[in-house]
Order: structure tokens, then C-alpha cells, then sequence
């Protein structure tokens, strides 16, 4: 099985946890946690771009750069989507395959401050103003 990292000083590496080695290393930049579906790494970059990467080979796939500075949370997964809440209050839902947006839901103005959490039945999202607010996954998505 294999470790995956990403840190601030800009390196996304994987590396082979029975050798100790990496088996390869992209420039990415990162202060959040990454996310993955097994087959693909999901990373939002310093500048909050958010990009999709092979998990085998290290290769993008895909690049999100439309919501860059907007202060992203990390990147979740909920139900078949990839989420990242911003600063201006907007949860963005997005395609895994392709890093389109399916919905983008305006929660509260105040911003949300940290990734949503899934539940049985929807997602959590804490505010910034802390607030803690139970969603459903929104319908069209």
C-alpha cells in the first residue's frame, strides 16, 4: 500500500509504505488535507486551485482554477462528489471525473471555515461564526 503527502514547500509525493521510497513526486503547494477515491488524489493548492492526480502514476488529470484566492477548506468527498466550502459561503460540488461544478450552494455569508462532514443523511458544515448547520445533499446533484 502506498502513503500519499503533499506540503507547503510544494511536493505531492507517493511513496511505497513496504520500500520506504517514493514512487513519484509532482509540484503541488498545499496547507489542507487531501482527499482520494482510491484512484485519484484531490489537492487544493496554495493558490486554491483545485487539481485531480493519478494515484499510480502522478499524472492530473484535471484542473480546477475558477475559484482561486477564494480560501478553500480542504476537499471532501460526499456521496459521488468532491466538495471544498470558501470564504463567501458557498459549498461547491463538483464532478470527480471531470472537476466540473454540478451545484454551487450558498450556506452562509459569513464563510465556511472547515470541510463538511458527511452524515447518513446529508453533511454537516460549521461556519466560520461557528455555527453548525445540518444540510441535504442538494437535489440535481
Amino acid at each position: 500500500s502506498n502513503l500519499y503527502a503533499v506540503g507547503i514547500n510544494g511536493q505531492l509525493v507517493a511513496i511505497d509504505l513496504r520500500s520506504g521510497s517514493p514512487m513519484w513526486k509532482r509540484a503541488y503547494s498545499s496547507a489542507t488535507d487531501l482527499a482520494t477515491d482510491g484512484s485519484r488524489i484531490f489537492v487544493v493548492t496554495d493558490k486554491d486551485h483545485i487539481s485531480a492526480v493519478d494515484v499510480r502514476s502522478g499524472t492530473k488529470l484535471w484542473d480546477n482554477d475558477s475559484l482561486q484566492y477564494r480560501q478553500l477548506t480542504a476537499p471532501v468527498m460526499i456521496g459521488d462528489y468532491l466538495v471544498v466550502g470558501d470564504s463567501e459561503g458557498y459549498l461547491h460540488w463538483m464532478d470527480l471525473t471531470s472537476g466540473k461544478f454540478i451545484a454551487q450552494q450558498l450556506i452562509d455569508d459569513e464563510g465556511i471555515a472547515v470541510s463538511p462532514i458527511e452524515t447518513d443523511d446529508g453533511f454537516i458544515v460549521i461556519t466560520r461564526d461557528g455555527e453548525i448547520k445540518k444540510m441535504q445533499i442538494p437535489s440535481g446533484s
